[in-house]
């Protein structure tokens, strides 16, 4: 602020900003409220920049209050896009426009291989697989399907028993601590 001085000080005029002119001083409180004084040589320009000050402030005031009588005229973003979703949903989808011909059908098939097992074990006990003819008389993959010592919830059982695993509670875990 010193004409000498080649730093300049920039202090923005906002809302909260109040400004007191006590010649030849103008002494203002910026937003983060710490209390700063400039001293005027020259009276006139004392007056002339409390002038321009006024002037900022008041405009500062008009637009907030033009924005707050835009909110209250005006429609909520969060509503208008609300009602949308809602008319969306309200409108029914075309599905007629694929021929029946082209239409795929669903997979209702899991993607877990246990629902997969799952699924081939009751098939298997109720519907009996054909007999072919040779040997014994009865299909291997029957005997082995109908055998329980051969599902996967056996096998996996039998090597958790085997499997020797750690007893890990959740009160006894701690995660950065050293034995």
């Amino acid at each position: 602020m010193n004409r000498l001085n080649t730093n300049n000080v920039i202090e923005p005029i906002v809302k909260d900003f109040d400004y007191q002119m006590q010649i030849p001083f103008l002494l203002y409180r910026n937003s983060k409220s710490k209390i700063f004084g400039i001293w005027f040589f020259n009276r006139e320009e004392c007056v002339h920049i409390t002038y321009l000050i006024e002037t900022v402030m008041e405009s500062l005031k008009d637009k907030s209050n033009e924005k707050t009588k835009k909110q209250e005229n005006g429609v909520d973003i969060f509503s208008l896009l609300s009602k949308a979703q809602e008319d969306f949903n309200k409108t029914p989808t075309k599905q007629d426009s694929v021929p029946p011909a082209f239409s795929t059908p669903r997979d209702c098939t899991s993607k877990s291989v246990m629902d997969f097992f799952a699924k081939a074990s009751t098939k298997s006990t109720q519907k009996p697989i054909p007999m072919m003819s040779g040997g014994d008389g009865e299909n291997v993959l029957q005997r082995l399907m109908s055998n329980p010592a051969h599902t996967v919830e056996h096998i996996e059982k039998q090597q958790r028993s085997i499997t020797p695993q750690e007893q890990v509670g959740c009160t006894d875990f701690e995660p950065n601590s050293t034995p």
